[in-house]
């Protein structure tokens, strides 16, 4: 079974980062996305297409995805660098 890991300080800093650069990496994570995990993706396109959410809560959602997504995946990123490093 596949774990969520902890995040890091160093991993945490780096994403309050990109978070100020984010406005055009939200499209490349979603592409990520739609390659590695398409259900996630399928769950925001149902977000999206819902007609009782407001716009603003929508594009939160998605930011919020998009922020998680790429928090986790450079945490693995760290980790499995780590494990490398140690063999």
């Amino acid at each position: 079974m596949q774990y969520i890991p902890t995040i890091s300080e160093d991993i945490l800093a780096s994403a309050f980062q990109s978070l100020k650069e984010q406005q055009d990496e939200d499209a490349n994570v979603f592409m990520i996305i739609k390659e590695e995990n398409p259900l996630i993706l399928q769950l925001a396109s149902f977000v999206i297409n819902s007609d009782s959410l407001t716009e603003d809560f929508k594009e939160g959602y998605c930011k919020g995805i998009s922020s998680l997504y790429t928090l986790i995946s450079s945490q693995l990123e760290s980790e499995s660098m780590e494990e490398s490093i140690k063999l």
